[in-house]
């Protein structure tokens, strides 16, 4: 999970620029199938076209669960991405270095 990161110290994201609009709401389409199926709905942000942020936590421990966890393993798996090549090049070598959720 090295695309995901810690956010406000009780979530977890992942954000990323997408090649284009259409490939960022391919891939939000994708995840919304994926949470509706597995009844946990995580924050979805789309702002500038392409710049898409997820966000993970449980709303009522007002932290991260299992499910949250469970899900991004479920978002990595089955999601295709179709990135900015750009964005690709300059933020995998940062996000390999990462530590794992």
């Amino acid at each position: 999970m090295t695309m995901w990161e810690m956010k406000d110290g009780n979530k977890i994201s992942r954000s990323y620029m997408a090649r284009n609009f259409q490939c960022a709401m391919d891939s939000l389409n994708a995840m919304g199938k994926i949470a509706e199926r597995e009844n946990h709905h995580p924050d979805m942000h789309l702002t500038g076209y392409r710049n898409v942020e997820i966000v993970l936590f449980t709303h009522t421990l007002d932290g991260i669960s299992a499910n949250d966890i469970a899900l991004a393993k479920m978002i990595d798996a089955e999601v295709e991405f179709d990135y900015s090549p750009k964005w690709l090049k300059s933020h995998l070598a940062k996000k390999n270095d990462a530590p794992n959720y």
